[in-house]
């Protein structure tokens, strides 16, 4: 999980979450993303011992444990608590709930199959974006996120408006 995704409030809401996995019967393994990529490496190098890896955090986290577990040739299976500022990956089939979306990714329902895309030799998730405002949901800082949610995206996109630009046409 990703400690301070979000509003940084996963950690302490965390118990009700693992308790979810162990009512179904689950031993659980708690890791705790230390740095930008963290989750890369640690679905790589720790996903080959389990059955099944669960990211809890934001779109950055899913997306970030996806590229791990992409390199492994047989990887598990994948639950995912959304619990960023934004959450745009859990709008489509995930509740934002993360007592319902451990439910889920505990064995809940029937698990469903999504698409990941490849693009210059990079797994993506949900979204493949260019152009002037696609770094705006990795360049805004955390801080700020943390304190504003999903508004903090919208002032860094403002402050990338070409204002006062005068442009021949």
């Amino acid at each position: 999980y990703n400690p301070t995704s979000g509003k940084g409030q996963l950690p302490g809401s965390l118990s009700p979450v693992l308790d979810v996995f162990t009512k179904a019967g689950w031993l659980v393994t708690v890791y705790p993303t230390q740095c930008k990529g963290d989750a890369v490496r640690a679905a790589k190098e720790l996903g080959p011992r389990f059955q099944r890896v669960v990211c809890a955090g934001g779109d950055g986290t899913l997306s970030e444990t996806v590229t791990g577990l992409m390199e492994l040739s047989a990887p598990p299976m994948l639950g995912y608590i959304p619990s960023g500022s934004t959450n745009d990956c859990a709008t489509t089939q995930i509740s934002r709930s993360p007592i319902k979306s451990a439910a889920v990714a505990a064995g809940e329902g029937e698990p469903f199959h999504i698409d990941i895309g490849k693009l210059n030799g990079q797994p993506f998730v949900y979204v493949a974006a260019f152009g002037a405002f696609s770094a705006v949901s990795y360049e805004t800082p955390q801080n700020m996120k943390n304190a504003m949610g999903h508004l903090a995206y919208i002032i860094e996109g403002v402050k990338r408006l070409p204002i006062g630009e005068k442009y021949p046409a």
